[in-house]
Protein backbone atom coordinates (compact mmCIF):
# COMPACT_ATOMS: atom_id res chain seq x y z
CA UNK A 1 0.00 0.00 0.00
CA UNK A 2 1.28 3.46 -0.88
CA UNK A 3 2.00 5.97 1.85
CA UNK A 4 1.95 9.64 0.90
CA UNK A 5 3.21 12.59 2.92
CA UNK A 6 2.45 16.30 2.95
CA UNK A 7 5.00 18.61 4.53
CA UNK A 8 4.39 21.63 6.73
CA UNK A 9 3.56 25.19 5.75
CA UNK A 10 5.02 25.45 2.27
CA UNK A 11 8.05 23.35 3.16
CA UNK A 12 9.54 20.48 1.18
CA UNK A 13 10.95 17.01 1.76
CA UNK A 14 13.65 18.32 4.12
CA UNK A 15 11.18 17.89 6.98
CA UNK A 16 11.33 14.12 6.36
CA UNK A 17 15.05 13.93 5.61
CA UNK A 18 16.19 12.35 8.91
CA UNK A 19 13.47 9.70 9.18
CA UNK A 20 14.41 6.03 8.78
CA UNK A 21 11.31 4.21 7.58
CA UNK A 22 10.46 0.60 6.82
CA UNK A 23 8.10 1.64 4.04
CA UNK A 24 8.33 3.75 0.90
CA UNK A 25 7.24 7.33 1.41
CA UNK A 26 5.99 9.40 -1.51
CA UNK A 27 6.16 13.11 -0.70
CA UNK A 28 3.54 15.24 -2.42
CA UNK A 29 4.65 18.81 -3.16
CA UNK A 30 2.26 21.67 -2.51
CA UNK A 31 0.36 23.03 -5.49
CA UNK A 32 -0.16 26.71 -6.22
CA UNK A 33 -3.47 28.01 -4.83
CA UNK A 34 -5.92 29.60 -7.23
CA UNK A 35 -7.05 33.20 -6.55
CA UNK A 36 -9.78 33.29 -3.87
CA UNK A 37 -9.72 29.48 -3.63
CA UNK A 38 -11.20 28.02 -0.43
CA UNK A 39 -9.37 25.38 1.58
CA UNK A 40 -11.96 22.77 0.54
CA UNK A 41 -11.55 23.68 -3.13
CA UNK A 42 -7.79 23.42 -2.75
CA UNK A 43 -8.17 19.99 -1.11
CA UNK A 44 -10.38 18.86 -4.00
CA UNK A 45 -7.67 19.74 -6.52
CA UNK A 46 -4.93 18.25 -4.36
CA UNK A 47 -6.89 14.98 -3.95
CA UNK A 48 -6.95 14.43 -7.72
CA UNK A 49 -3.54 12.81 -7.25
CA UNK A 50 -5.11 9.84 -5.45
CA UNK A 51 -6.61 6.88 -7.28
CA UNK A 52 -10.00 6.06 -5.74
CA UNK A 53 -9.45 2.36 -6.47
CA UNK A 54 -6.03 2.22 -4.81
CA UNK A 55 -5.87 2.22 -0.98
CA UNK A 56 -3.34 4.59 0.57
CA UNK A 57 -2.04 5.99 3.85
CA UNK A 58 -1.52 9.69 4.37
CA UNK A 59 0.95 11.49 6.68
CA UNK A 60 0.59 15.23 7.24
CA UNK A 61 2.95 17.53 9.13
CA UNK A 62 1.61 20.73 10.75
CA UNK A 63 -0.50 22.59 8.13
CA UNK A 64 -0.06 19.51 5.93
CA UNK A 65 -1.93 17.57 8.62
CA UNK A 66 -4.87 19.96 8.35
CA UNK A 67 -4.91 19.41 4.60
CA UNK A 68 -4.67 15.64 5.13
CA UNK A 69 -7.85 15.76 7.22
CA UNK A 70 -9.66 17.68 4.47
CA UNK A 71 -8.49 15.18 1.85
CA UNK A 72 -9.67 12.31 4.05
CA UNK A 73 -13.20 13.72 3.77
CA UNK A 74 -12.97 13.54 -0.04
CA UNK A 75 -10.99 10.35 -0.62
CA UNK A 76 -10.85 8.11 2.43
CA UNK A 77 -7.37 7.00 3.43
CA UNK A 78 -6.64 3.76 5.26
CA UNK A 79 -4.75 5.73 7.91
CA UNK A 80 -4.16 9.43 8.41
CA UNK A 81 -1.18 10.22 10.64
CA UNK A 82 -0.76 13.77 11.89
CA UNK A 83 2.67 14.93 13.01
CA UNK A 84 2.79 18.21 14.97
CA UNK A 85 -0.64 19.13 13.67
CA UNK A 86 -4.06 20.11 15.03
CA UNK A 87 -7.50 18.51 14.90
CA UNK A 88 -9.46 21.58 15.99
CA UNK A 89 -9.20 25.37 16.19
CA UNK A 90 -8.78 25.11 19.96
CA UNK A 91 -5.35 23.52 19.38
CA UNK A 92 -4.19 26.66 17.58
CA UNK A 93 -2.75 28.97 20.29
CA UNK A 94 -5.00 31.91 21.18
CA UNK A 95 -2.40 34.59 20.40
CA UNK A 96 -1.82 33.03 16.99
CA UNK A 97 -5.56 32.98 16.29
CA UNK A 98 -5.93 36.60 17.38
CA UNK A 99 -3.03 37.62 15.14
CA UNK A 100 -4.59 35.85 12.17
CA UNK A 101 -7.99 37.43 12.80
CA UNK A 102 -6.34 40.86 12.94
CA UNK A 103 -4.73 40.13 9.57
CA UNK A 104 -1.08 40.03 10.65
CA UNK A 105 -0.40 37.54 7.87
CA UNK A 106 -1.44 40.13 5.23
CA UNK A 107 1.60 42.31 5.94
CA UNK A 108 4.12 39.50 5.47
CA UNK A 109 6.56 39.87 2.60
CA UNK A 110 9.32 37.80 1.08
CA UNK A 111 11.83 39.74 3.19
CA UNK A 112 10.00 39.18 6.46
CA UNK A 113 11.81 36.85 8.84
CA UNK A 114 10.93 36.34 12.50
CA UNK A 115 13.62 37.42 14.98
CA UNK A 116 16.08 34.78 16.16
CA UNK A 117 14.73 34.82 19.71
CA UNK A 118 11.22 34.00 18.45
CA UNK A 119 12.54 31.06 16.44
CA UNK A 120 14.41 29.82 19.51
CA UNK A 121 11.38 30.27 21.76
CA UNK A 122 8.71 28.74 19.55
CA UNK A 123 10.72 25.95 17.93
CA UNK A 124 13.15 25.27 20.78
CA UNK A 125 15.71 23.66 18.47
CA UNK A 126 18.86 22.72 20.35
CA UNK A 127 21.14 21.60 17.53
CA UNK A 128 22.68 24.18 15.21
CA UNK A 129 22.10 22.01 12.11
CA UNK A 130 18.37 21.94 12.84
CA UNK A 131 18.26 25.70 13.34
CA UNK A 132 20.06 26.15 10.04
CA UNK A 133 17.61 23.78 8.33
CA UNK A 134 14.65 25.75 9.70
CA UNK A 135 16.16 29.05 8.54
CA UNK A 136 16.74 27.60 5.08
CA UNK A 137 13.17 26.34 4.89
CA UNK A 138 11.80 29.73 5.95
CA UNK A 139 14.00 31.54 3.43
CA UNK A 140 12.64 29.33 0.64
CA UNK A 141 8.96 29.88 1.51
CA UNK A 142 6.76 31.45 -1.15
CA UNK A 143 5.37 34.59 0.56
CA UNK A 144 2.14 34.45 -1.47
CA UNK A 145 1.57 30.83 -0.47
CA UNK A 146 2.37 31.70 3.14
CA UNK A 147 -0.25 34.46 3.21
CA UNK A 148 -2.83 32.15 1.63
CA UNK A 149 -2.09 29.30 4.04
CA UNK A 150 -2.22 31.49 7.15
CA UNK A 151 -5.53 32.95 6.02
CA UNK A 152 -6.93 29.41 5.66
CA UNK A 153 -5.71 28.48 9.15
CA UNK A 154 -7.50 31.55 10.53
CA UNK A 155 -10.86 30.36 9.13
CA UNK A 156 -10.37 26.59 9.34
CA UNK A 157 -13.39 24.58 10.41
CA UNK A 158 -11.90 21.22 11.29
CA UNK A 159 -13.76 18.02 10.35
CA UNK A 160 -14.81 15.60 13.05
CA UNK A 161 -11.82 13.34 13.92
CA UNK A 162 -12.23 9.98 12.20
CA UNK A 163 -11.40 6.52 13.50
CA UNK A 164 -8.51 6.17 11.03
CA UNK A 165 -6.74 9.19 12.54
CA UNK A 166 -3.44 8.85 14.45
CA UNK A 167 -1.22 11.52 16.00
CA UNK A 168 2.43 12.11 16.90
CA UNK A 169 3.07 15.30 18.85
CA UNK A 170 5.82 16.87 20.93
CA UNK A 171 4.84 17.71 24.50
CA UNK A 172 6.68 21.05 24.28
CA UNK A 173 5.14 22.17 20.97
CA UNK A 174 4.42 25.92 21.20
CA UNK A 175 3.14 26.30 17.62
CA UNK A 176 0.21 23.87 17.79
CA UNK A 177 -1.18 22.16 20.87
CA UNK A 178 -2.40 18.59 21.35
CA UNK A 179 -5.34 18.25 23.73
CA UNK A 180 -6.61 14.97 22.34
CA UNK A 181 -5.61 11.44 23.35
CA UNK A 182 -7.25 10.04 20.21
CA UNK A 183 -4.72 7.43 18.99
CA UNK A 184 -2.00 9.84 20.12
CA UNK A 185 1.68 9.19 20.79
CA UNK A 186 3.46 12.01 22.62
CA UNK A 187 7.19 12.65 22.29
CA UNK A 188 8.39 14.03 25.61
CA UNK A 189 10.18 17.40 25.69
CA UNK A 190 10.07 17.87 21.93
CA UNK A 191 8.74 20.86 20.02
CA UNK A 192 7.10 21.52 16.67
CA UNK A 193 10.10 20.23 14.68
CA UNK A 194 9.71 16.77 16.22
CA UNK A 195 10.10 14.89 12.92
CA UNK A 196 13.62 16.31 12.65
CA UNK A 197 14.94 16.77 16.18
CA UNK A 198 13.54 13.42 17.38
CA UNK A 199 13.67 11.59 14.07
CA UNK A 200 14.60 8.21 15.60
CA UNK A 201 11.56 8.13 17.88
CA UNK A 202 9.21 9.46 15.22
CA UNK A 203 10.52 6.87 12.73
CA UNK A 204 9.73 4.04 15.14
CA UNK A 205 6.26 5.40 15.82
CA UNK A 206 5.50 5.84 12.12
CA UNK A 207 6.75 2.35 11.29
CA UNK A 208 4.55 0.86 14.01
CA UNK A 209 1.47 2.87 13.01
CA UNK A 210 1.77 1.97 9.34
CA UNK A 211 2.43 -1.71 9.98
CA UNK A 212 -0.34 -2.19 12.54
CA UNK A 213 -3.51 -3.48 10.91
Amino acid sequence: MKTYAISGLGTDDRIFSELVLDFELTILPWIKPEPKESFHEYALRFSERFNENEPFNLIGVSFGGMLAQEINQIKKAEKVILVSSAISRTEIPLLFRIGLVLGIHKVLSGDTQPPEFLISHYFGLKQQKHREMLKSIMNDMDPDFLKWALSKISTWNSPQPSENLYRIHGTSDKILYCFSNHNTQLVKDSGHFVSVERADEVSKLLNKMIQTS
